[in-house]
């Protein structure tokens, strides 16, 4: 699933530059996330008590980035001078959002959509049922004001 591989990446890359960090994660279901609420609700219940420990936040979207925007503001926790908060996505949304301007990480959603049709176009056609390739494209750091 495309949120773990975010993590497994993350994970990685803290490791390489000995880094400490600590994943929180809950189990994804288009559901569980699907309402701004829901977000709050987990950020309440399994990562605010965590807050204090870490410097900055890597989410694993825009969305769950703007619901700790949001809980640090309210919780008097300065925005990036105390807590860092970096997205993936770049969605429509946060190209929108004005306050804060999010940092994030933009994927190129063009190319993954055309590696994707390559994949299923040659699954669909191979009777062999070979395995298709992972595919890892570049993303690029958006600078915003949370970080």
């Amino acid at each position: 699933m495309l949120p773990n591989r975010r993590a497994d990446a993350f994970k990685l890359t803290c490791m390489k530059h000995d880094i400490p960090f600590k994943v929180i994660e809950q189990e994804y279901s288009r559901k569980a996330f699907s309402l701004f609420k829901n977000y709050e609700t987990f950020i309440e219940e399994q990562v605010a008590d965590e807050l204090a420990k870490y410097d900055g936040v890597f989410c694993s979207n825009d969305m769950l980035a703007y619901a700790l925007y949001i809980h640090a503001k309210k919780n008097n926790i300065q925005v990036p001078e105390q807590l860092k908060i970096v997205g993936y996505d770049y969605t429509s949304f946060t190209r929108m959002l004005q306050d804060p301007k999010l940092t994030t990480i933009k994927q190129p959603a063009d190319r993954l959509g055309r590696e994707l049709c390559s994949t299923l176009v040659k699954m669909i056609e191979d009777k062999e049922g070979d395995k298709p390739n992972n595919t890892i494209v570049d993303v690029e750091l958006i600078k915003g004001d949370t970080t």
